[in-house]
């Protein structure tokens, strides 16, 4: 009977730790997650570049290695390279990724499809000055339908690392035509970011006048769903304190529209700043946002994690692109 009470007091033991580390597994799974930034190549592959390095000027140079530049500028001019190269790059947790290897890619909309790397790129930028160069692969899509492929800019994870609810497939979405607005609803936009500029006591005093004095002109209006098909917006505004400032806020438009995060910054040499270029259901209900922009004296493409109440350059960077003086 002693033995009998044994194995039941070991059995309930494991069972009490197996109820411990359930609610780890997907915290774990989670951890390990990684999202790329995704490029359109051509009518039916993409580039992804997976990790950031430094090339020191080895690049092969020879003609063989020489590739059509991508349809993407983001992602600059690629050749292509060997494994055996890419593989002196490599590092403890870089992604090990070679021919043959297949992902998923989040096209927008809540749509998924599956692409197949295909070969190997290398890009080397101007490391001299501080800039990443990179290593990646192109990826060719295995759907027949090559309109899939509409956007520059998508993202790239882990294949099945989970899969978008139906019910949900299309709940995440850009309106990529940038529609004029009505002048009602730009003053009224335009006073919600005044109000916010002028009780924000992270801006100087000076600041906080100018922004009083000086009318608030909005640039565009960007419209989006998140995950959950609630609707925002990104809006991008100017006004003059003796220099040019941009305001890049996220606004609730309904019931009644309302900042929910701002941030500001001078116009550096005309600089047109970011462009929201693709919103990604990226699963457990939560939204990735692609912008892509000039900054100044480069180029930049950015993939977010976005959450209501952070700022633009505040939200949590899941990949970025770019390069620059």
């Amino acid at each position: 009977m002693s033995a009998l009470n044994h194995r039941l007091r070991a059995l309930g033991s494991v069972i009490v730790v197996m109820a411990l580390l359930a609610p780890l597994a997907p915290a774990l799974a989670q951890a390990d997650e990684r999202f790329w930034l995704a490029g359109r190549y051509d009518r039916n592959h993409v580039i992804v570049y997976f990790e950031a390095v430094k090339l020191k000027h080895t690049l092969p140079r020879d003609s063989s290695a020489i590739i059509a530049p991508p349809i993407a500028e983001g992602f600059f001019s690629p050749v292509q390279v060997s494994p055996a190269y890419v593989d002196r790059f490599r590092k403890p947790g870089m992604e090990r990724f070679k021919i043959g290897d297949r992902y998923d890619l989040l096209l927008g909309d809540g749509s998924v499809a599956t692409v197949t790397l295909t070969k190997l790129v290398g890009c080397e930028t101007d490391e001299d000055v501080g800039n990443d160069s990179y290593i990646g692969a192109l990826a060719r899509i295995e759907s027949a339908d090559t309109t899939l492929l509409a956007r520059k800019y998508f993202a790239l994870r882990r294949l099945e690392s989970f899969r978008i609810e139906p019910a949900r497939a299309a709940a995440s979405r850009l309106e990529m035509e940038i529609r004029p607005v009505d002048s009602a609803f730009t003053a009224r936009i335009a006073q919600v970011i005044q109000r916010a500029l002028d009780t924000d006591t992270a801006y100087t005093l000076g600041v906080r006048r100018m922004s009083k004095l000086t009318p608030v002109s909005i640039d565009r209006v960007q419209s989006f769903a998140l995950a959950d098909g609630s609707a925002r917006q990104f809006v991008k505004a100017t006004f003059a304190t003796g220099e040019v400032c941009r305001v890049d806020a996220f606004v609730k438009p309904e019931p009644v529209a309302r900042v929910l995060a701002h941030g500001m910054s001078y116009c550096l040499n005309n600089a047109a700043g970011a462009a929201l270029v693709n919103v990604l259901d990226l699963g457990r209900g939560r939204t990735g946002l692609i912008f892509e922009g000039f900054t100044g004296d480069g180029h930049e493409v950015r993939l977010v994690e976005y959450v209501d109440g952070v700022s633009l350059h505040r939200l949590r960077i899941l990949q970025c692109i770019s390069a620059g003086e």
